[in-house]
């Protein structure tokens, strides 16, 4: 079915050609190297992750998503269902600081916390030289292929390298190449603190692998290993933990992870381990790439932005662009399209479908990307609104393929949600809190009154199944009794869940709850500044409210107050990455441009006067319609096309 939309136009503006053949866009690229987790460049296939520095001594961490502290632990508090009604009776009689310690006692887990992420391993390659000597540096990160690369010259020789993850959770391959003929040698070596087992080359000295277990390894076991294929030059065993590369002009790097989270014994994981290298060195690094190439962009080529070119701003290196944004924002509109394709490339990166049924892993705290055995916040699934923001871009970017991970964690949280909700509420159903692992504990995480007994995490999951289904087909009182506001401008705003990520204080659909929704909104702002996270979900309210400059607002205060040098979002300014306004941004912009959860297609709802002429095609809205291209400037075109039949209102 075909609806036609007002009139046709092409819109032939485009990013300003750069010398170097980067866009402003859909490029990250600098002329230094990386340092941490903050600088480096993330690529990933769902499974495994990679952080690329591209320093003399290269240093790649590596990530494996099940590469977690340990196994599912019970931590059900036996005292939680006698507490329960006591702890009830406290609340109705008024009696708080005495219901908190009671809960505090007796229903929270034993122990505390759930399990947690952790670092897999760090793989350096020791090229003899430092970074004194270099000339024409440059690294990069294609958002568009999901590939990234560094070049130089050192001491007259062109030097390459690249690193993409394999398409299906296949291996993370590398190349290196030299301009002269065996000009290329280093060491290949594993790093990690905790846990070492084993850390010895193969008898053929082209793998070297590391295997992790024991008491004190932060994690579950698991093994990784690295294969080198050589064209020319020789490869021999440095040591027992060292493999040597000399004389080399190309060099082929494969690496893979296999943990106990998937495999049930020592045995399963290296053969698996093994397997995945001998797919990957038979495939060939020429073809592993252009397959990931081809899977990044089919995914990422569904939505195109543009927001108008950034002429001369554009041209700077992603470091100086941040540092140019925070003086002035408007003089780089393609800023914020190159946040919205790095937010989409992190989503494709981070979140994809398992080999295995039902054993898929989420984007967690920080996607797939972790440098700690302890991180912050343990990287896990803070489902009090974290996780839920990670995936609210999926449907209306058309990205349902990160999602099937989503659905395996929910499964394995009901599963255990079963227990819990008869264990320690005496109820049917089930249950969750505000944190789980990966194992999908339900019980209450940490001790807190505040927000560890906060019970309603699956109802908030579940809405994002319902999203499923609708794409493929004066104050509001956030408490029962008023009481004194102990943070006016807390981060959360869970009482305005109607607002977005739901409908039904929107103005559409009722303008009284919209218009006390505002107000919620502006008393929050009026008494704290918002974190990183917490000004993507303000700008979505915003959109939902028709107020497109306030949302532009908070995403320009998000991008200039919170972005790293890789354009990871910190939490607060020099805090710690958190991922979720990477995603929660692109997902907020969207919002400005086409909305349609109450039940009409509404295009560009709250475009700011400020984000000039451009286009954008490819977004999905609910009841199974594509908007093909519309132009941000207000004149709408090509088409909306449905494969349901269905018919839905158009309004501008």
């Amino acid at each position: 079915m075909l609806l036609a939309v007002l009139t046709s136009f092409l819109l032939a503006s485009q990013s300003w050609a750069q010398p170097n053949g980067y866009t402003a866009n859909s490029h990250l690229w600098y002329e230094t190297p990386g340092q941490d987790l903050k600088s480096g460049l993330p690529i990933g296939n769902g499974r495994l992750g990679a952080l690329v520095y591209g320093s003399a001594i290269e240093k790649i961490t590596l990530n494996e998503n099940s590469v977690w502290s340990g196994p599912f632990q019970d931590r059900a508090n036996p005292g939680s269902l006698s507490a329960f009604p006591v702890v009830r009776d406290l609340l109705t009689k008024g009696k708080y600081t005495e219901a908190g310690q009671l809960t505090l006692r007796n229903m929270t887990g034993i122990p505390t916390d759930t399990q947690w992420y952790s670092v897999t391993a760090d793989l350096f390659l020791d090229f003899g030289h430092r970074e004194e000597g270099w000339s024409g540096y440059e690294r990069w990160l294609d958002t568009q292929t999901g590939i990234t690369g560094t070049v130089f010259n050192w001491n007259g020789v062109n030097y390459t390298r690249e690193a993409v993850a394999g398409a299906d959770g296949g291996a993370i391959a590398m190349r290196l190449t030299a301009s002269q003929h065996g000009a290329l040698s280093f060491n290949t070596s594993w790093y990690r603190e905790k846990g070492i087992l084993k850390n010895t080359s193969s008898s053929c000295a082209s793998t070297l692998v590391l295997d992790i277990g024991g008491d004190d390894a932060g994690s579950i076991p698991f093994s990784t290993a690295v294969r080198l294929v050589a064209e020319d030059g020789s490869i021999r065993k440095g040591n027992d933990s060292m493999i040597s590369v000399e004389g080399a002009t190309t060099v082929d790097i494969f690496v893979n992870v296999e943990t106990s989270f998937r495999w049930a014994s020592t045995d399963k994981i290296k053969e698996e381990l093994t397997r995945q290298l001998d797919v990957a060195v038979k495939t060939g690094f020429d073809t592993i790439k252009s397959q990931a190439a081809k899977d990044h962009q089919s995914l990422m080529k569904r939505v195109e932005l543009d927001l108008g070119s950034s002429s001369e701003a554009g041209l700077l290196t992603t470091d100086k662009r941040i540092a140019a944004y925070r003086v002035n924002a408007t003089a780089d509109p393609e800023f914020l399209t190159l946040n919205f394709n790095f937010g989409r490339h992190l989503l494709i990166s981070s979140s994809r479908a398992s080999a295995s049924s039902g054993m898929g892993v989420p984007a967690n705290l920080q996607g797939i990307w972790n440098d700690m055995y302890f991180p912050p916040w343990g990287s896990k699934y803070s489902v009090n609104i974290n996780t839920e923001m990670n995936y609210w871009l999926a449907e209306v970017t058309d990205l349902p393929e990160t999602l099937p991970p989503l659905w395996d964690l929910l499964s394995r949280t009901r599963d255990k949600g079963l227990i819990t909700a008869k264990e320690m509420y005496g109820c049917p159903g089930w249950v969750s809190h505000h944190n789980l692992d990966i194992w999908g504990d339900s019980c209450p995480n940490a001790n807190g009154t505040a927000y560890s007994l906060w019970p309603s995490s699956n109802l908030w999951m579940s809405q994002q199944l319902m999203e499923r289904y609708r794409f493929s087909n004066d104050k509001i009182q956030e408490w029962r009794r008023d009481y004194v506001e102990a943070e006016p401008g807390h981060r959360h705003i869970s009482h305005l869940i109607e607002l977005y990520p739901e409908r039904r204080m929107t103005p559409l659909v009722n303008e009284t709850l919209a218009a006390a929704a505002r107000v919620s909104i502006d008393r929050r702002l009026a008494n704290g500044e918002a974190t990183g996270w917490a000004k993507a979900w303000i700008a979505a309210c915003f959109a939902r409210l028709f107020d497109g400059e306030a949302a532009l607002t908070q995403l320009q205060g998000l991008l200039r107050l919170h972005s790293s040098t890789n354009l990871f979002h910190e939490i607060d300014q020099g805090g710690p990455f958190q991922i979720d306004s990477n995603f929660g941004l692109v997902a907020a912009a969207v919002e400005m441009f086409l909305q349609s959860h109450a039940g009409v297609v509404h295009l560009l709802p709250a475009v700011s006067s400020k984000a000039g002429a451009g286009s954008i095609s490819g977004l999905v809205a609910r009841g199974g319609f594509s908007v093909s291209k519309f132009k941000i400037d207000g004149q709408v075109a090509e088409s909306v096309e449905t494969e349901t039949g269905k018919t839905y209102t158009i309004t501008l």
